[in-house]
């Protein structure tokens, strides 16, 4: 079984002169690459789940100027780090209702009062539709990072290629197989080490290639099934060292290969998790649960449905700020807040259908 191509990213380059045709042509040449590779990928047998294009950090001028513009039909694109004092309510549903994605960073300069900002610009978005407040996230970062992860994503300005796996269910039937993460580090070092030779056969011209190596889940394709699997049951004493184990394995890998970049973390989003989900539904979840996870991996305040209330959503924010300035590692948040109470549905689009979780 192969891995899932999760994403194929290129990150655009960032022109000499921040004029708005060669914004535009570092798109299509992104564009062009990304059709290139996608084709060598499905040739080769690999599925490809996703397309994207990360843009570098533009003014702010300048990406209004181009919105108009872009066509990226069937893939995603992020427009790249946003400071938090240039953001505002229009710019955001602008960006978000075209079905770009981007991040906000900068809060690290005034957490009390940005996170407030934070949190009412989030609720205004959710209030247009609750599907825009999951393509911004915050960073808790000091500089842009470049990830094949979205929202937050930003291209260095180097035309590179970057992917990301969906691949917690092969690593689950390895453990099944073999009861050894050893076992586990060999064949998906050798699995990842297949689609780093099929990338090197690609001839796209001179470009450099950067991996995420992150396990992320998407629905049935759970990671707290992976950790479960493992022995490690969600809510109860041990899961986080469950993490700890994937991300131990995570590492291992990476300085296997190498040409690691990004978050390179375990990722338990709760809206594309869908045992998470499940626990949410039941009522069993609740969202500090999964910040008291985020000491151990990268993406537990993530695809967080919570109610509407902005009191509790700036104090959960500034809780994920102490949780970073502890960690001093990349984290990002994506929050969801709607109306209504602990266990009602809430329809999210492409994500389907998740619960209202308490804070």
């Amino acid at each position: 079984m192969k891995p899932i191509i999760r994403s194929i990213t290129v990150f655009a380059y960032k022109p000499k002169e921040e004029a708005y045709d060669e914004v535009l042509e570092s798109i299509n040449i992104a564009k062009d690459m990304l059709g290139i590779v996608k084709k060598s990928f499905e040739e080769n047998g690999y599925e490809v789940f996703t397309t994207r294009i990360s843009l570098p950090r533009l003014s702010i001028d300048l990406i209004k100027k181009i919105l108009d513009s872009i066509d990226v039909k069937d893939t995603l694109l992020s427009v790249g780090a946003i400071d938090v004092e240039d953001i505002d309510e229009e710019l955001a549903i602008d960006i978000t209702s075209r079905g770009y994605y981007f991040p906000i960073y900068g809060l690290y300069r005034n957490p009390v009062e940005y996170s407030y900002k934070l949190s009412r610009l989030i609720i205004s978005l959710a209030d247009q539709d609750p599907l825009l407040a999951t393509r911004v996230s915050i960073a808790y970062h000091k500089d842009p990072l470049e990830t094949p992860y979205f929202p937050d994503s930003t291209s260095s300005g180097e035309l590179g290629l970057g992917i990301a796996f969906l691949y917690p269910h092969i690593i689950k039937r390895i453990i099944e197989e073999t009861h050894s993460l050893k076992a586990v580090e060999e064949r998906i070092s050798q699995k990842i080490s297949g689609i780093i030779n099929t990338l090197r056969n690609i001839s796209i011209g001179h470009y450099r290639f950067v991996v995420d190596y992150s396990i992320s889940p998407w629905m049935e394709k759970s990671v707290v099934d992976l950790i479960e699997t493992m022995g490690y049951k969600l809510l109860t004493p041990g899961f986080n060292y469950g993490v700890y184990l994937l991300n131990d394995l995570i590492k291992n890998v990476s300085r296997r290969i190498g040409f690691a970049k990004g978050y390179n973390e375990v990722m338990l989003p709760y809206a594309e998790d869908s045992v998470l989900i499940d626990a949410g539904g039941k009522g069993l979840l609740k969202a500090h649960h999964l910040l008291l996870y985020t000491t151990t991996c990268v993406a537990g305040p993530d695809m967080l449905v919570v109610p509407r209330d902005q009191e509790k959503l700036w104090r959960f924010l500034l809780d994920t700020y102490s949780v970073w300035m502890v960690k001093q590692k990349p984290l990002s948040t994506r929050i969801i807040p709607v109306s209504g109470k602990p266990g009602d549905k809430v329809r999210l689009g492409k994500f389907g259908t998740a619960y209202i979780i308490d804070y």
